[in-house]
């Protein structure tokens, strides 16, 4: 879901070559691997390359506004404005898993 998310909104219009490289992160989630058991091993570090997340937890860490998190590399490289679609796509998603 968060893959598909992030591909549609850095695909907009806005006159930029769309086949330049996509986003890439590879950060720590604050809940530890151990929280998931031995099928979790490896979810304590998200891992985002080319727009997709290939591994990994998204927590607080990640969505709130802490520094190099994944809304700040966002912001970082696409704007504000794609910023705020990626916000809020995101808070209705959550809204309705709520």
């Amino acid at each position: 879901m968060i893959t598909t998310i992030i591909k549609n909104i850095t695909h907009l219009e806005t006159g930029k070559d769309v086949s330049a490289p996509g986003l890439n992160i590879t950060s720590k989630s604050k809940l530890k691997e151990s929280m998931w058991g031995r099928l979790g091993e490896g979810e304590g570090q998200v891992i985002i390359r080319n727009n997709e997340l290939v591994t990994g937890v998204l927590d607080k860490s990640q969505l709130g506004d802490a520094e190099f998190g994944l809304t700040h590399a966002f912001y970082e490289v696409y704007g504000s404005v794609k910023c705020g679609f990626f916000l809020t796509a995101i808070a209705r998603c959550l809204t309705f898993f709520l």
